[in-house]
């Protein structure tokens, strides 16, 4: 119900739109714009670099901390406009795939993601009641969000930067550490409180 009002104040012009047609627009948009990109034909891209759309992340990283010797580039994300409707440049998750690597890299990527995904989320439901389990906090706070936002973009390949993941583990193992003994004991007076 607040999608269109949040477009207002981020500066959208959709005021010609009643609610359900932005809703629609906003949604399709994606679906539409990959139809477009696939019909086109264009693709695999012959890149500079090895999957330089679905590895931005990495290779943004690797160019300013590793001195990569390459130009930074940026995301090939041209914004389409259909019938008068501005649809903005959002393709789903399979266009850097496909623009890399055709429908072999779909297949190959889709199975990579699923495969990692499945195995923290495995490894986060076995995870100890401590604190900050690394895995569900991991799978919670990374994995999961960038499943529900592949609908959007390829938040996935994107989150999973190594900067990022260490970050994320030196914090949760420092807190882990610090505030064990604490958790601990709050859990064992919950425990006790509820048992009598």
């Amino acid at each position: 119900l607040l999608l269109k009002w949040s477009a207002t104040v981020v500066g959208r012009d959709v005021q010609s739109y009643n609610i359900f047609d932005y809703i629609s627009l906003y949604i399709g948009a994606e679906i539409k714009n990959l139809d477009i990109f696939i019909n086109n034909g264009l693709f695999p891209a012959k890149n500079q670099l090895f999957g330089q759309q679905t590895f931005t992340t990495i290779y943004s990283f690797l160019i300013k901390h590793a001195n990569l010797g390459i130009q930074p580039y940026f995301l090939d994300l041209p914004y389409q406009v259909i019938n008068g409707h501005l649809l903005g440049n959002v393709y789903t998750t399979f266009y850097p795939w496909i623009y890399d690597f055709g429908y072999t890299g779909v297949a190959v990527l889709t199975f990579l993601m699923a495969f990692i995904s499945e195995t923290m989320y495995f490894y986060s439901k076995k995870a100890s009641k401590n604190f900050a389990p690394l895995f569900k906090l991991f799978y919670g706070g990374t994995v999961a969000p960038c499943i529900l936002f592949s609908f959007f973009s390829n938040r996935f390949y994107e989150a999973m930067n190594i900067v990022n993941t260490l970050v994320t583990i030196i914090i949760w193992a420092s807190l882990n550490y610090l505030f064990k003994n604490n958790m601990q004991n709050i859990e064992k007076e919950g425990t006790t409180k509820w048992s009598i």
